[in-house]
């Protein structure tokens, strides 16, 4: 559990983040990404990851996250379905410590064949890795102004309550209120394919 925790820490506090599926393409899932992740000062260290482009939004880009300079905490996977086990893969071994998967994490059942989710949760749980996810809304740390999401969110002030839930909806109507409460972390769980509710909760205390 020590060890589980310890990724967990590392995911929400990340200090170096890829962002696989990253776009310069306006109001893109993609470009909000890495807009969402770098407007409210996060002064970690971003590395896009798209194939397709040398340089976005300024950033130095790369191919793949294995031609990154060295592991990183936190790797946003803003892929499809279709694409998310091999990135997946790709983090693991590279040596990212965790990853934020926002697809819904479907496809259709074969029989004697593992679920997508299942295949997921065994590759994050042989690398040691935290995941937020899949089909989630990422997280807000509003502590260190680490943003993991793929949608337009409020900027607030940080303040002392933490909130976890599996749905989307119910994450965006946290992250939207009024301002009558003030939240240090928003967490979008979604299918916990790799960690729990209890789990960021114990992060929390």
């Amino acid at each position: 559990m020590t060890d589980r925790l310890a990724a967990v820490r590392t995911m929400l506090g990340a200090r170096s983040v890829a962002v696989v599926g990253a776009s310069p393409r306006p109001n893109s899932f993609g470009e909000m990404m890495l807009l969402e992740l770098t407007r409210s000062g996060y002064d970690g260290a971003v590395y896009p990851v798209n194939p397709k482009y040398d340089e976005i939004l300024g950033s130095q880009t790369y191919p793949s996250l294995a031609d990154l300079p060295g592991p990183v905490d936190l790797a946003v996977l803003g892929v499809g379905n279709h694409l998310i086990e091999g990135q997946m893969q790709l983090a693991a071994d590279a040596g990212a410590r965790s990853a934020a998967i926002f697809a819904s994490c479907y496809e259709d059942p074969e029989p004697g064949k593992p679920s997508l989710p299942s295949r997921l949760s065994k590759i994050a749980k042989g690398a040691g890795m935290a995941v937020v996810g899949g089909n989630c809304m990422g997280f807000l740390n509003l502590d260190t102004k680490l943003r993991v999401c793929g949608f337009v969110e409020p900027d607030s002030r940080p303040g002392h309550i933490t909130f976890i839930t599996h749905p989307g909806s119910v994450f965006s109507a946290a992250a939207w209120n009024d301002r009558g409460l003030e939240f240090n972390l928003i967490v979008s769980a979604g299918q916990e394919i790799a960690t729990t509710t209890a789990e960021y909760m114990k992060y929390a205390l």
